[in-house]
């Protein structure tokens, strides 16, 4: 089938019809995993407004959540319990296909103890309900797959944003609070930069450096051998009232909203470049 056969086929589907369609074989994904084809079918709407941006556009699409607001009912204070496992939602780390290949690979940033490294995404929040509390896991990793259900030892969360909307992002073992009260419907770039030789962890939002901070690698990170984007599971450590689960021992911690535009690098980019990615 042709290129122009494939995307006026896929003018007529819904944004989760196109994503299962593209899996079909090697060749609809190639095609239909264009940032550009994504880009030109979002902004195609001109019903919603010259004004509003191709990302806001986007936003009003529900093919990328993470958790069903119709389903939030099937929850227990947000969280989804190991037994519930098929429930968890979440995308995996994916290298892009090499030239002339069809098929990417598994990214284990894990791997990039000894060389540094920068990851950055685009999210954004729904708003909290008294049955899905808002916020939930950017990035989780843990020492068995998710699908499994059980994290087995030392969970580790380097992006997630709690249900008082305060944003986390580090690689080091203490994780402080980036910044708060983060607003929902409205998109925000995180990014962050690692110096193995300086040991300097940089966090920025929206372009603008948030945290500076120095300190090894998290204690666990080598057994942190899975990850994933849109949940993680949080152990109930200090019964905070911050995270959905304080009155149990844990759970997989969800994220209520959108996540775009996951990007890992082998190298610190520097704050210029992180000001053009969040542009």
């Amino acid at each position: 089938m042709s290129v122009d056969n494939l995307h006026a086929i896929s003018s007529f589907l819904t944004g989760f019809d196109v994503f299962y369609l593209s899996h079909t074989n090697s060749r609809t994904l190639s095609v239909l995993s264009e940032d550009l084809y994504w880009q030109k079918r979002i902004t195609g709407d001109h019903s919603l407004g010259r004004r509003q941006s191709w990302k806001q556009r986007y936003m009003l699409e529900r093919s990328l959540q993470f958790v069903d607001p119709h389903s939030a009912d099937k929850y227990i204070h947000g969280m989804l319990l190991g037994c519930n496992r098929s429930r968890v939602a979440f995308a995996k780390l994916e290298r892009p296909p090499a030239p002339g290949s069809w098929r990417g690979s598994r990214f284990d940033l894990r791997l990039e103890k000894d060389t540094n490294f920068s990851f950055d995404v685009w999210f954004c929040l729904f708003p909290g309900t008294a049955k899905q509390p808002a916020g939930g896991v950017l990035y989780g990793s843990q020492s068995a797959p998710a699908n499994l259900g059980v994290p087995r030892s030392n969970p580790g969360n380097l992006v997630m944003v709690d249900m008082k909307c305060s944003l986390y992002c580090s690689v080091l073992d203490e994780k402080k609070v980036i910044a708060q009260d983060l607003e929902p419907n409205r998109w925000y770039h995180v990014a962050l930069t690692y110096d193995v030789t300086l040991r300097h962890q940089l966090v920025y939002l929206d372009g603008k450096v948030a945290s500076s901070e120095f300190g090894s690698l998290n204690s666990m990170w080598q057994r942190l051998q899975h990850e994933q984007i849109g949940t993680g599971f949080c152990h109930n450590t200090a019964g905070s009232a911050h995270m959905p689960h304080s009155r149990m021992r844990g759970g997989w911690y969800s994220f209520y909203g959108l996540i775009d535009e996951f990007r890992v690098w082998n190298s610190v980019l520097p704050a210029d470049a992180v000001a053009v990615l969040y542009r």
